[in-house]
Parts: structure tokens; sequence; C-alpha cells
């Protein structure tokens, strides 16, 4: 669907939220009860610990093992961020470790889990957003010389179960978008015009989708509400099209809420293109550093953080576990909290751009002793 086929389709078909004849819905909560669910998100959490982590010896685990790390679109900042970071934590440990460059396509992925068994390695980190689904027989096959496939911070912890790779590292993205639409409807209103840019092809989006739905029922029923989806190999290619022809189509949006916030590069294009900077907010989620230079020009309302090199931290905890012989933790992920006007200048370095300033960078000695490397 176009932008505008996607609005008038809402429009007809129950995107205005509310009844049918168009009488009121009472909010099943106060804004005072929005403003009290929304406050968790708005400081920082602390040092970092991950429940029922014990130390493991991570530099006798992995000698003679190398890591295969399969991003599930390298193009996007947050998975290039992130994969870089998990790189560079390898080598800086003397961990042999791998990036296979992709374009969220299936061909891409085929390719680099192939290219895993063929060159031996002995574990895949498949990173966020490779669908398993779509290469059974490449991951079938991995596992059957030795090669454990792990998805990893794609699915949501209640689709955890219907992934087909060997092991799911799961996170919660249906809280991750309820938080996107608290913030959001906090802006601009219960009453509002809301556009939500989503991606049906990844499952993330899917459980992201349904928390942002469980907060305009609860604060806002009676909100417009309309959805645009691009699938994220297009995110470059059409987003800022998509989001621009949307806005000419309802002149009254008030608010853009992003499932992934790498969108908002292109979101805000488009804002600018149908001559609504200033006047159309958005956010998004993930926390990338590209993006929250946005925010700090007030291009980006808000943007849901984690930060990405702990993310990194995470992730090969897990990996050394497996490898260990270990079954995963049950939830190894960051913290996040909203970066907006008020704390920007926290995540900022001296030269004025964002790097992963702002957090609790107590994490780094924790892993470090995690992993009996102090």
């Amino acid at each position: 669907f176009t932008a505008f086929a996607l609005i008038m389709c809402f429009a007809g078909c129950g995107g205005q939220s509310g009844t049918s004849d168009g009488e009121a819905v009472t909010a099943a909560h106060s804004t005072e009860e929005l403003s009290e669910e929304l406050s968790k998100y708005m400081t920082e959490t602390g040092s970092y610990s991950v429940e029922g982590a014990e130390a493991i010896d991570v530099l006798s685990i992995m000698k003679g093992k190398k890591i295969f790390i399969l991003p599930g679109n390298y193009t996007v900042k947050f998975s290039q961020t992130t994969c870089d970071n998990i790189k560079s934590i390898c080598d800086s440990i003397g961990v042999d470790a791998y990036i296979f460059a992709t374009d969220g396509t299936s061909a891409k992925w085929v390719e680099g889990i192939e290219t895993a068994i063929n060159q031996k390695y002995d574990i895949i980190l498949a990173f966020s957003g490779v669908t398993m689904e779509e290469i059974s027989p490449q991951v079938d096959a991995a596992e059957a010389a030795g090669i454990p496939v792990v998805d990893v911070h794609f699915h949501d912890f209640e689709d955890a179960d219907g992934c087909s790779a060997t092991y799911c590292l799961p996170a919660g993205y249906e809280e991750f978008g309820r938080a996107l639409a608290l913030y959001a409807i906090n802006s601009a209103g219960v009453d509002g015009d809301y556009l939500f840019l989503t991606s049906d092809d990844l499952m993330a989006s899917k459980a992201m989708e349904k928390g942002i739905n469980s907060a305009f029922e609860d604060y806002a029923p009676n909100a417009k509400t309309s959805k645009i989806s691009v699938v994220c190999p297009d995110w470059s290619t059409k987003v800022q099209t998509e989001i621009q022809n949307a806005l000419v189509a309802d002149p009254n949006i008030d608010y853009i809420i992003a499932c992934f916030d790498s969108t908002l590069l292109y979101v805000t294009a488009g804002i600018e293109g149908a001559g609504k900077t200033g006047e159309v907010k958005c956010n998004g989620y993930n926390g990338t550093p590209d993006v929250l230079d946005l925010v700090n020009k007030g291009s980006v309302d808000a943007d849901l953080g984690e930060c990405l090199e702990l993310m990194a931290y995470c992730s090969l905890d897990q990996i050394f576990r497996i490898l260990n012989g270990d079954e995963p933790l049950e939830d190894e992920n960051p913290s996040m909290y909203f970066w907006d006007s008020a704390n920007i200048e926290n995540a900022l370095d001296s030269s004025g751009t964002a790097g992963f300033g702002g957090y609790d960078d107590s994490y780094i000695e924790y892993y470090r002793k995690l992993w009996m490397l102090s």
C-alpha cells in the first residue's frame, strides 16, 4: 500500500479510534496515570547487572573458537553500530570475530550462513532482523555442522518460542512500542492525530504495534491513528516519500511514531519535504547515535534509547555462555530511557555529537569481572 491508501483504509475501516458512529469512548486510565507509567522511562536506572549471571572464564571458553556476526541489515545504523561494537569488544579481549555485511535480504543471509559453515565458525550471532523462517534450510545445515545459530534482539518475549533458530534471545518490544505511544500521547494530547511507521516484515515491529495499540486503547481511545509499513530494505529509498505523501494526504497529523529510530533519518526529511518542520513531532526506539544528534538539533522529539555498547556486551555474554555449554540467560538486555531536549546534552561528547555518553558505564567493569578479565 502507499501511504495515502493506508490512511484512507484507516479512515474508512476503523483508523479513527472510538465507536463506529463517532461517539466518544472513555479512556480506561487518566493522564495522571499515563505520566506515572511514563516516568519509569525518564531517568537513568543506575548501575547495570544481570540477574542470575555467574562468572565465566571467557578466554578459556573462546580459545581456538571464532564468532560469525550476521546482521539483519548492516546498512541500518543501529545494526551497524551494535555489530561494530561487538567486533570491537572481541578485538579488545583477543576473541576472533567477523562481521558479514548484509542488506536485509534473505539472499545475503543465505550467503552469510553458507560462508560461516564453509569457514568452520563455531557460532553464528544473527543480530536484529534475520528472519529464520526464510532461511531454515541453511539454519538446519549450520546445526548439522555443529554451528548453533543464535537469534539476537529480534523477537519479543512472547514470540520467542516461534523462532526457528537454535537459540532465541528476545527483548521487550511490546513494552518499547507502548512506551513510544505513551510519550507521544503525553506530547500531542489524547485527541491528537497520530501516524505509526512500522515494518510488517519484522517480527519485532509487530510486537511494538501491539504495545502502541494498547497505550492508545488505555489513554487515548478517541485519537485518530493511521499506519504506514515500509519493509526494512526499503527504508532509505521509500520512507521519506511515504511520510511526505501521508502528511499531504492528512495535513492534521500531529505526531509520527517510528518503530525503529534509524527510519527517523528519513522521517525528518519527509516532514521537511511536506513543509511541516516544527509542526509535526516524531519519536522512535533504539538510541542510535545519529538519531540522538537529531534530538539535539530539535528535529526529533524523543528517542527511547538503549546503550548500543552495552547491547554488544549483553549479546556477547550470551554467546560466550552458549559456547560454554550453558543455557542462555532468560533476560539480558540493556536498560533504557528517553532522550529528549531535557537531557540530550548528557549524551554529547566534547565535539557536540552523540556517542555513548549519558549512560552509566559501570557495565564495562561489570563484564570484565563477569568474564574473569579483571
